[in-house]
């Protein structure tokens, strides 16, 4: 609408104006016209010259306007250090990772084992074989009755017959259990006997013991050999493991060589998910961890110490991971080296159920925080630690919580911001913001291509899948491990981590051991009409196999297999 020009009044009337007055007043009042017309048509142009644009945007991807950008705004300069923060740990892992995969490549013992699968080089082989297991050698089983007596005696028969190593160990199964019951009976017929090898068997009950690390205490008074081998009792190593661990052992110097694990039964898509998440800790992360710290870590079972020093050193009972707690007892007095050996292997049974593993894993959790809070103080007080090794100390215990958040950041956190501001504003990240997206992903897919690798070289076809699927689904992961540490710190808060729950292990099913071929039998299937085959004389021991046999036979043929030889019970 027009100005009203009759309501700006002149003080001696508009009719009394002269002339000239009245030109300059008509003069001014035109100008205000001429401006307020202007103004009012440069935003119709504007406004045209806008909606036009956004239509050639949209249709043809042309004069876009430049949105703001994330970084601009307040808070996404916070967003930026929380990135370049996460980015800090996002570069030693990638370090750690690729230094990590390179020295394994190099280790004396990684080209042991290829030698090993390699039959051009058997007679090499056999040489190192006969030179690498003369050394006096004690086999330590814990066992906690009635959980695990379904499974300990696959695991007897097992150790005594598959596992390749000439010096003719004595295997020892400390036991401890709440109240008296059968099987104790059948495992006492084991003590004291003598096998074709060589190798006895000795079993002993630890009166009054509650736990693991009271059964393997007692056990390891009784041990005296230059190594002792530790394994549980749903164990099953590779054949040529123990060989493997020796020659690490022998080339490294160490006080201790931890094994790597899968999961030797595979019942469900829970299994196959856990048997993925081992195999990547154990050749990757596990090698990564050691390549940046230089520390190692005893993980309790498929391990070969040196027997003096694990002797100077007692399992803790009082904490939930007895191993994670002498590992670090033992690393902080400087003298004590653990090194990790992925390559020596030994398959063990997946939980039965979720629920038992949460139990697990929050046991786990706990486990390293009590270590953490209790040990943490004691790192830059040791006079035995450089300042480099000061430094990995303080990786493996306070900064992995750090290291976790970090992976939050990274995988939960940022996604998530950007998804909402590319939904929400439209805009772009910015440049500093982009550049910290670029680099974890160039260290995630880092990680897949190493995860990768190892699956090639190390695991069969039909397993890869499920380690690409960990790989994919490692935000989820992430997520539950923080959800895990999160409980664990409150339980730890309020005085409610003192409670030690057993692991129930799902059924020792039958199925092909990777090294040997051999059928496992089903611990629900017996020789109902057969004497013991520990017990033996030779025709019961011929007795024994044939029933054996016929109940692997009868299995297979049920999975439309044909049967392999079964282990031999004597």
């Amino acid at each position: 609408m027009w100005p009203d020009l009759t309501r700006h009044h002149h003080p001696q009337g508009f009719e009394n104006m002269k002339v000239k007055d009245v030109l300059a007043w008509s003069s001014e009042k035109a100008t205000h016209v001429v401006t307020w017309s202007s103004e009012k048509a440069t935003h119709v142009v504007t406004w045209s010259s806008q909606h036009v644009s956004d239509a050639l945007c949209v249709s043809i991807n042309v004069s876009c306007r430049k949105k703001p950008e994330l970084f601009d705004q307040p808070g996404g300069v916070v967003f930026f250090c929380i990135l370049a923060f996460s980015n800090v740990f996002a570069l030693l892992v990638l370090i750690s990772v690729v230094g990590g995969f390179v020295t394994r490549l190099l280790d004396p013992a990684a080209a042991f084992a290829r030698t090993l699968r390699d039959p051009r080089a058997h007679a090499f082989a056999n040489m190192q074989r006969e030179v690498l297991g003369k050394t006096s050698l004690t086999v330590l089983v814990p066992c906690y009755l009635p959980n695990e007596q379904l499974i300990v005696k696959s695991t007897i028969a097992h150790l005594i017959h598959n596992l390749e190593y000439s010096f003719p160990f004595r295997l020892i199964v400390c036991y401890n259990t709440p109240y008296p019951i059968a099987f104790e009976d059948e495992l006492r017929e084991l003590d004291g006997y003598v096998y074709a090898n060589g190798r006895s068997v000795q079993i002993l009950k630890v009166e009054g013991s509650s736990s693991k690390a009271e059964n393997l205490n007692c056990a390891l008074l009784s041990v005296d050999t230059e190594y002792v081998a530790l394994y549980d009792a749903d164990h099953h190593p590779d054949a040529h493991s123990l060989l493997i661990a020796s020659a690490h052992m022998a080339a490294r110097g160490v006080a201790c060589v931890q094994g790597s694990t899968y999961l030797r039964s595979l019942p469900n898509f829970m299994a196959v998910y856990i048997n993925a998440e081992f195999f990547v800790t154990h050749f990757v992360f596990f090698p990564a961890m050691q390549f940046l710290t230089s520390f190692g870590i005893f993980g309790g079972s498929n391990a070969l110490w040196r027997t003096a020093i694990l002797k100077a050193y007692q399992f803790r009972h009082d904490v939930q991971t007895e191993d994670i707690d002498v590992s670090i007892r033992s690393s902080l007095d400087g003298r004590v080296k653990i090194s990790f050996c992925p390559e020596c292997r030994s398959g063990e049974l997946p939980p039965r159920t979720f629920n038992d593993l949460y139990r697990q894993r929050l046991r786990w959790a706990l486990g390293w925080d009590q270590v953490t809070l209790q040990h943490m103080r004691s790192i830059g007080s040791s006079t035995e630690l450089n300042c480099a090794e000061k430094a990995g100390m303080y990786y493996l215990l306070p900064l992995r919580w750090a290291l976790l958040l970090s992976g939050v950041a990274n995988a939960l956190v940022a996604p998530i911001v950007a998804s909402a501001w590319a939904n929400g504003v439209g805009g772009e990240l910015g440049g500093p913001i982009e550049t910290c997206y670029a680099f974890s992903f160039t260290t995630y897919a880092t990680l897949f291509a190493v995860a990768a690798i190892n699956a090639i070289l190390h695991e069969p076809r039909q397993r890869w899948p499920a380690i690409i699927a960990f790989q994919l689904t490692g935000a989820v992961y992430i997520g539950w491990n923080l959800a895990l540490y999160f409980i664990s710190l409150i339980k730890i808060c309020t005085g409610a981590d003192s409670e030690w729950v057993v692991t129930t292990r799902a059924p020792d099913v039958p199925s092909r051991a990777r090294t040997a071929g051999l059928a496992y039998l089903h611990p629900s299937d017996t020789c109902a009409s057969s004497p013991r085959p520990e017990l033996s004389t030779p025709m019961q021991a011929a007795f024994a196999m044939s029933c054996e046999k016929e109940l692997v036979e009868k299995y297979n043929a049920a999975r439309g297999e044909v049967s392999d030889p079964p282990i031999p019970m004597l």
